[in-house]
């Protein structure tokens, strides 16, 4: 697959801006929504970390049973 890129540029001719099929942009939103995540991830990972060695994290099902136990 061949991608024509296409500039707009202002009135001296400097490259201001770039247009895409849709296909393009919608690739490139999902890698930058990716990359989001991962960076989320990354920053989140060492306080989990501590959390667990410091044994203050639950298992899932002790986290279901306790949103259960407020509902009733």
């Amino acid at each position: 697959m061949s991608v024509r890129t296409e500039f707009v540029t202002n009135s001296v001719g400097k490259r201001v801006a770039v247009l895409l099929d849709l296909k393009s942009y919608a690739r490139l939103k999902e890698a930058a929504e990716d990359l989001a995540d991962i960076r989320a991830y990354d920053k989140a990972r060492p306080r989990a970390i501590a959390e667990v060695k410091r044994g203050q994290s639950v298992t899932l099902a002790q986290h279901l049973e306790s949103k259960v136990g407020r509902t009733r």
